[in-house]
């Protein structure tokens, strides 16, 4: 498996609905799965910045 380059990400993120594109910082920024991504919400982030993931 090899991870998608840069300008994969930013052009996939360029083709989503607004509302859709921090899937993929989340994703090619976190590491996270699809249903992760999905199931995070505001809870998840804590106070320093860092990312919890608890589902």
């Amino acid at each position: 498996m090899r991870p998608w380059s840069a300008s994969q990400v930013f052009a996939v993120r360029a083709g989503l609905p607004e509302r859709y594109q921090a899937v993929t910082d989340v994703g090619a920024g976190c590491g996270l799965r699809q249903g992760e991504i999905f199931g995070l919400s505001v809870d998840s982030i804590g106070d320093l910045g860092w990312l919890y993931v608890r589902q």
